[in-house]
């Protein structure tokens, strides 16, 4: 026996958002946290963008990157 389903699009949609919201929900953050890491590495290929690009920096080397020093 055999089955013909007909359905549209916006069915095929609404059973996705229905069934996959809680991981769609999780997932948008992750998107975000990867678009802002691309955002930062474009900036920091720039000549003309200075980046303070350091983890657990020192105060002083981000005053002497905004004073337009060389950061560390």
């Amino acid at each position: 026996m055999s089955y013909l389903f007909v359905c549209s699009l916006a069915d095929v949609h609404e059973t996705i958002i229905k069934e996959d919201k809680k991981f769609l929900d999780t997932f948008i953050l992750f998107i975000n946290a990867i678009h802002k890491q691309g955002m930062l590495h474009q900036l920091a290929n720039s000549k003309d963008e200075n980046i303070w690009w350091v983890k657990d920096g020192a105060a002083e080397s981000l005053r002497g990157l905004l004073a337009g020093g060389v950061g560390e």
